[in-house]
């Protein structure tokens, strides 16, 4: 085809006649009919992660946390007989946190770790990485990153996932949150929890 030829096979139409609405994209800069139109293509949309922060019981000044704390947690790490003292532990942080009753489910069930008794939300959680003289080692951390991203992206049995920070610093809550923001594409929502 030839300049002319395609000129010849060329329509144009004013934005009136084709019925859209001009305010449906926006004019070709130097168009000289002045009524094609160019639909902007929206930005792509990053992973629908919801990372979001709940409760501060990080410092015992600042914690909130009920007086049966410790039986909870102790209830809460009894999986059919198993004992799971930070998967427990994590569980009555989570509802002194927000409020909430969990229970195992029952049957267990390997995809998640709680029932949230509210609205039956599923609840995977992981975390506290125990720490070394009082520190989390960096090599913890990475581990807890990727078992969270792994089950973020390839999971499908719960419906929420909780983090127990309990133990990271300032500088490894803010990395800990950046990674999964990063990195996890699936639109299950993550809670930290400080």
């Amino acid at each position: 085809f030839t300049p002319e030829r395609l000129d010849q096979w060329l329509e144009t139409y004013p934005i009136e006649d084709l019925g859209l609405p001009n305010h449906t994209g926006s004019p070709i800069p130097d168009d000289p009919t002045d009524s094609i139109i160019s639909t902007p293509i929206p930005a792509e949309v990053g992973p629908s992660i919801v990372a979001r922060e709940i409760g501060n019981l990080t410092t015992p000044e600042e914690r909130d946390l009920p007086e049966n704390f410790g039986e909870r947690s102790i209830e809460l790490a009894n999986e059919d007989g198993v004992q799971r003292p930070r998967e427990g532990r994590a569980g009555a942080r989570y509802e002194a946190a927000t409020g909430t009753t969990l229970a195992r489910p029952a049957p267990p069930d390997p995809a998640y770790d709680f029932v949230d008794t509210s609205n039956g939300d599923k609840i995977e959680v992981k975390g506290p990485v125990p720490a070394v003289d009082g520190v989390v080692p960096e090599a913890r951390l990475d581990g807890l990153i990727e078992a969270t991203v792994d089950e973020a992206n390839f999971q499908t049995g719960a419906d929420r996932i909780v983090v127990d920070a309990e133990g990271l610093s300032s500088m490894q809550v803010e990395r800990l949150h950046r990674e999964l923001e990063n990195r996890i594409s699936s639109g299950i929502p993550v809670d930290i929890l400080r």
